[in-house]
């Protein structure tokens, strides 16, 4: 009862931060699994696998998981196997709306690469996608954070993140447009 009263009142939270970052969810079949908004880069340079060079200033578009579309990823019963299955299927969807979203033009051109935390990276990775380590200020926020959402969304949030606790470190991933573009089709389709 408690977690459902304390889930609405963040549920308003990120309606109002989505609205005051211009997110929007990425089109996909069914669950929305991630959103997009668009920002100036504030970090160190940092040259991706490809070469792009993100320099602080540079337009960059930042994804988050839609935490509340993830939460219907878990059915009461599920294995976490069966789980991290389907959030694999809804990530290979969102890649391939992101890239639609590209190519139609609803992203600024000037947009260099897509970036974002997590504690998923292991199931949200995209082919020409890279893990870095995050930042020690970016780790320790982050890592209160994203704990925080697995503990309201995850039906077995706290105690998943008793076990194993090295799994629950964030991490960084980015792609270069480029490295999205070129493997538009490289996902096999599952059905």
């Amino acid at each position: 009862m408690i977690r459902r009263i304390v889930r609405s009142g963040w549920r308003i939270w990120e309606h109002i931060f989505c609205r005051l970052y211009h997110l929007q969810d990425i089109p996909s079949d069914g669950i929305k699994l991630l959103k997009i908004g668009v920002q100036r880069y504030r970090g160190k340079q940092i040259i991706l696998h490809d070469k792009t060079e993100i320099n602080p200033g540079d337009i960059i578009a930042s994804l988050h998981l839609n935490s509340e579309q993830a939460l219907l990823l878990h059915q009461a019963g599920a294995s976490s196997i069966r789980t991290g299955i389907k959030l694999l299927r809804h990530a290979e969807q969102a890649w391939e709306g992101l890239k639609e979203m590209v190519e139609r033009g609803d992203i600024p051109s000037e947009v260099k690469a897509f970036y974002g935390v997590t504690l998923f990276y292991r199931g949200l990775l995209a082919p020409g996608m890279e893990v870095r380590e995050a930042s020690a200020w970016t780790r320790a926020w982050q890592s209160l954070y994203l704990r925080w959402l697995m503990v309201l969304y995850h039906p077995a949030g706290w105690q998943r993140l008793k076990t194993r606790k090295e799994v629950w470190v964030p991490k960084e991933i980015w792609i270069s447009k480029r490295q999205l573009l070129l493997h538009r089709n490289d996902a096999p389709q599952r059905k």
